[in-house]
Formats: C-alpha cells, structure tokens, sequence
C-alpha cells in the first residue's frame, strides 16, 4: 500500500498517513520482521562508526527508542556503555529473553527516567517524526540528560531537494486542518525547521548526512517506483543486483534522499 501525503502549508511539513505509530503498532511491526534475526544483523555501517568519530568507549549512549535493540547490541560488543529506550514493552521483553546483557527499559521520549547529565551520546533514529504535536519535548529531554559537550545524533525523513520540487508543482493535496487526519503515522519535517529547533534546545549541528537516497527515490518518483521496487526486492545474493542498488542509493542521495542524519553537540553553556 502506498502511504497518503499531504502538504502543510502552516506548518511547512509533509503529513503521511499509514496508520498509528502506537506502541502496539511497533509490536506488531518488530514482530512481523522478526526481531531475533534484527538484533544479530552483522552489519552496523552507521551508528557504531558515527559514534566512533565523536565519542570513545566506554562513554555512556543512550537509544531513545531503540526498537530491537540491534544498535544497544553493537555499542555493546563495541565496549560502550548503552542504555536503550522503548514504549513497546512485548518488543523489550522478547529481546531481553533473546539478550539478557543488555541494558534496557520502558520508557517515554517526552519523560526520560534519568537524571541529568547522565549521558555522553543520545542515539534518535527515526523517532520525532511520528508526534502530532511535536518534537520540542523530546528535543529538551535530550540536553537534559546530555552531559554538556555530549552529542545528539538524531535521524528523520526530511523534506529532500526532489519533495520540494513536488511541493512547488502542487504534486501533494494540502492539508490546512491543525487537527490530525486518521491513521497519521509521521511528518516528512524541514531541515531548516529541525536546525533552528536543535538550536533553540543548545545544540550546535557539527555533521549533516543525506541518507536512504535509494527509498527517497522510489517513494517520490512515481514513474519508476515499480521497477525500483522490484529491483529492492530481487535477492541480494547477486552481485551486479546489490551493486546496481547502491550505486543509485550514492547516486540520489544528494536530491532524492528520505531522511537525514544530524550530529549536534549541546553546547558547553547549555545549562547556564
């Protein structure tokens, strides 16, 4: 099913109705991609070398909304100190039975249980997009348990060079109603809206890195969206097929990617 987008012109943001982002939805979700074969994925070509270019084991590193916990797991074979965060408790509890090492727990984005200063590095990956009613929050109680000169890395779908291209043609029906429509499941948010929120909140973006330019791609270019999504579905064991799909993952990435990724360091006078 292809998600329904509209265009806030209020809010400058790109509204996607999929269904609920609920705690039971990422039950489901986790489930169904089966979490067990998500938490032992060998690869971990983002989160672990972007931490490693900022902070050096064993600082502590909080995931808000950790999901499988696949990322807590890499940080901790890396011999790093991670704690990590999630509202959907059938998802904690299969993968503390999976991994009983790992340092996990229930919790709420909006209401961390931590004091302050209690981490060197916060991991968002695809999180703040789903809250009808905003990031701010969330954004606050990331400095607040940040130690100051701690890092936020903070992932979201973005507004790419090709989503406005298509906002400027009208491509999108507009949503001008402050209340939700049914089944909203995230924004697709403004990079500059985003910076100056992180700036309010006491951090300084030090890196910015488009990511998913291959899903950007097939999601917004309708005339080639089949053809992607058959080629991202075909097996990866053929070669010349995984090196096809990223060179056009390297080669979007630039105008078409889906989210972004943001290194920001909160700022040393942060608490004064």
């Amino acid at each position: 099913m292809i998600p329904e987008q509209y265009w806030d012109p209020n809010h400058q943001r790109v509204i996607v109705v999929e269904g609920a982002a609920t705690a039971d939805y990422w039950d489901e979700h986790w489930e169904q991609r089966n979490i067990t074969k998500s938490l032992y994925q060998r690869h971990d070509r983002q989160v672990l070398p972007h931490t490693r270019r900022y902070l050096q084991p064993p600082a502590r590193i909080l995931e808000g909304g950790c999901g499988t916990a696949r990322f807590v797991r890499s940080l901790s074979l890396a011999n790093y100190r991670p704690v990590g965060l999630d509202f959907a408790q059938d998802t904690l509890r299969l993968v503390k039975a999976a991994e009983p090492g790992l340092v996990l727990t229930g919790g709420d984005v909006f209401c961390l249980p931590f004091p302050d200063s209690t981490f060197d590095g916060y991991w968002s990956m695809g999180v703040i997009e789903h809250f009808w009613d905003g990031y701010e929050p969330i954004l606050a109680e990331a400095a607040r348990v940040l130690k100051p000169g701690g890092y936020l890395f903070l992932t979201h779908p973005w507004i790419c060079p090709l989503r406005w291209a298509k906002i400027r043609r009208g491509a999108y029906a507009v949503w001008d109603s402050e209340t939700a429509p049914e089944g909203f499941f995230q924004f697709l948010l403004s990079d500059q809206q985003t910076d100056a929120s992180l700036a309010a909140h006491g951090f300084q973006v030090v890196h910015r890195q488009p990511l998913a330019g291959y899903k950007g791609l097939k999601d917004e270019w309708e005339r080639f969206r089949e053809p992607l999504q058959r080629l991202h579905d075909s097996p990866t064991r053929n070669p010349l097929l995984r090196l096809l799909r990223k060179g056009i993952d390297v080669v979007a990435q630039p105008f078409a990617s889906h989210s972004v990724l943001k290194i920001a360091r909160l700022r040393e006078d942060s608490r004064q």
